[in-house]
């Protein structure tokens, strides 16, 4: 719903971009939509898997992640140390 994001910034989630699942990290929350789109809340959200910033995803493309597919990812990624620190805060 416009105004009220199911999901925070550094939130991990599981989300469908350009037909595909994928695991990442909210960075940013447009609460109110964006200019192109304005009916539902978007996040930009780094992809874990290929570390770049997944931009306008809609919320209803965003679900609570598989918890165990997301410890697997995170066990066989190296995913930089600046962004684990920055996950842990």
């Amino acid at each position: 719903m416009i105004g009220q994001p199911k999901f925070k910034i550094k939130d991990l989630v599981e989300f469908s971009f350009n037909g595909s699942k994928r695991f990442g990290t909210i960075i940013i929350v447009d609460a109110f939509g964006t200019f192109r789109q304005s009916d539902e809340v978007s996040y930009d959200i780094i992809d874990l898997d290929r570390m770049v910033m997944c931009k306008h995803v809609v919320e209803s493309d965003i679900f609570p992640p598989d918890s165990q597919a997301l410890k697997e990812l995170l066990a066989t990624k190296e995913i930089p140390l600046d962004m684990r620190e920055w996950l842990n805060q």
